[in-house]
């Protein structure tokens, strides 16, 4: 329960930020809407689990190089900057446990690639080679666009 309520307060947080700071820039708004508009459909608050597995290379490499099948694998981009991601679960807050087949695959599709949106703090952390192929996990929203906006990273124990 204790896990649930600081998952909705850490939702609310999520979009009362994105919301503050998209009335900053009205240029990321498609056609002039007004201020608060996101770029690209909303698909919700996400809670991403997985692992990097490296940084600067790509899936096809980390599929050549790894004797056993690795699944689930994402490019995630920031800049240029880009990191191979192992996917573990997902959670969406509005249907709690979402298929990988689900919306999720829908958004990134057979690329599987998702630029991420988020503090230079947070892809520091997340691209440290002290903590690549540790288990992570991110919230952040979801956008039809492939992005995806990350508002907390914690390492999973």
């Amino acid at each position: 329960m204790r896990s649930l309520c600081k998952f909705f307060s850490i939702s609310v947080l999520v979009i009362l930020l994105l919301t503050v700071s998209g009335r900053d820039s009205n240029a990321r708004a498609p056609g002039g809407a007004g201020p608060g508009a996101f770029s690209g459909e909303l698909r919700g608050v996400y809670q991403v689990q997985g692992k990097v597995l490296c940084v600067n290379c790509t899936v096809q490499e980390v599929q050549q190089a790894s004797p056993q099948h690795l699944s689930d694998l994402y490019t995630l981009k920031k800049g240029k900057q880009q990191a191979v991601f192992q996917v573990t679960e997902i959670r969406n807050s509005a249907s709690g446990r979402e298929s990988l087949l689900g919306r999720w695959e829908a958004i990134t599709g057979l690329t599987r690639r998702l630029t991420l949106r988020a503090d230079e703090s947070v892809w520091r952390k997340l691209t440290a080679p002290e903590n690549q192929r540790r288990e992570v996990q991110l919230i952040g929203l979801l956008q039809n666009t492939g992005t995806f906006d990350v508002a907390e990273l914690t390492f999973v124990e």
